[in-house]
């Protein structure tokens, strides 16, 4: 005979034959399995967060580059260089909106 039980915690039967062996022993596999998936949830949460701050902190810096380099352009066109500040500023632009663009087609 063969028995399959998956879980966090053995089989109530096996759990029974644990206790009668060790009284007490099933409280402590039920509090370790406990334990367990409260460590995985705390990493799990701890991950998510991560992983939003460092979308949240690209985006930040993304843009304070963007408008970093489309003020850089309107500078040079302003003190007279239009066609180097043109490209730049519209460049500039031009490869933040193709990148978040194509980020968000990829995302979906």
């Amino acid at each position: 005979m063969r028995r399959h039980f998956q879980g966090p915690i053995p089989h109530p039967d096996t759990l029974q034959q644990y206790e009668l062996i060790h009284p007490g022993s099933a409280e402590i596999i039920i509090g370790m399995a406990a334990k367990e998936q409260a460590h995985r949830h705390q990493m799990s949460n701890k991950a998510l967060r991560a992983e939003t701050r460092e979308a949240t902190m690209g985006q930040v810096f993304a843009f304070l580059l963007g408008t970093i380099v489309v003020l850089s352009g309107t500078y040079a066109a302003v003190n007279g260089h239009p066609v180097f500040g043109g490209l730049l500023g519209g460049g500039g632009l031009a490869s933040l909106l193709s990148v978040f663009i194509i980020g968000r087609r990829r995302g979906k």
